[in-house]
């Protein structure tokens, strides 16, 4: 079954904290308007160990972009359709997945996942950019990065910011369709938008129109999975 309260967070960052091999995931702080404040996040590692695949485009054009300057920042749901906005890797033209390619947390200079998706936030934060957050909305504050960290972080936020469907067992029940994640950021001075996908390893680029898998997983059409 697709995954539940899928939708988009716009907001600007105030703070940020990267992942680490025991705490995967890059978590930043968005705000609304209102000072309302959410927390993303976005996985840097896979629970398995291995690389998270990503795809990055720093003057990304799309049609699609166009109307998330619209949006009212905070929590915008989104229906699992081609129409309302939500991100599909494998049925839209957002970008070629073959270009999708490992990561790892951390290495030598800005050749790692978290040093990117930091020089990107850090310039987001710097710049006052509109960041986009496309995943699964959570409001209960019981997020495993705020667990495992044991900091004082917002209730609600998003996560799944990756590709979500083409998953096996036993992430199988969270295949859909129109439900993909990704982090967009659009920088008003020079009216660019910055674009970073993400998936994993284990996952497949053929599904059905489930989101299952028809396919073989990346790994398993690369030779196996690319650890750190």
């Amino acid at each position: 079954m697709p995954i539940q309260n899928y939708g988009v967070i716009r907001g600007q960052v105030v703070r940020y904290t990267p992942g680490s091999p025991q705490s995967p995931h890059f978590i930043m702080i968005l705000t609304d308007n209102h000072n309302t404040a959410y927390q993303v996040d976005v996985n840097v590692l896979s629970r398995d160990g291995s690389e998270v695949l990503y795809y990055a485009n720093d003057n990304f054009q799309n049609d699609m972009t166009q109307n998330l300057l619209s949006l009212t920042p905070g929590f915008t749901a989104l229906k699992n359709n081609a129409n309302s906005g939500a991100l599909d890797y494998l049925r839209e033209t957002l970008f070629e997945t073959s270009a999708m390619v490992p990561l790892p947390i951390d290495g030598p200079s800005q050749n790692d996942l978290d040093a990117f998706i930091g020089t990107i936030v850090s310039s987001a934060q710097t710049n006052n950019a509109s960041v986009f957050a496309f995943g699964q909305y959570f409001h209960d504050g019981s997020r495993s990065a705020a667990q495992d960290r044991k900091e004082n972080l917002p209730t609600q936020g998003i996560h799944d910011i990756h590709m979500n469907q083409g998953n096996s067992s036993p992430y199988e029940k969270d295949n859909g369709t129109y439900q993909d994640g990704g982090l967009l950021v659009y920088f008003p001075n020079d009216q660019r938008w910055v674009a970073t996908f993400l998936a994993f390893q284990t996952q497949a680029f053929q599904t059905d129109n489930q989101g299952n898998p028809t396919g073989p997983s990346w790994a398993d059409q690369h030779g196996g999975e690319i650890t750190e």
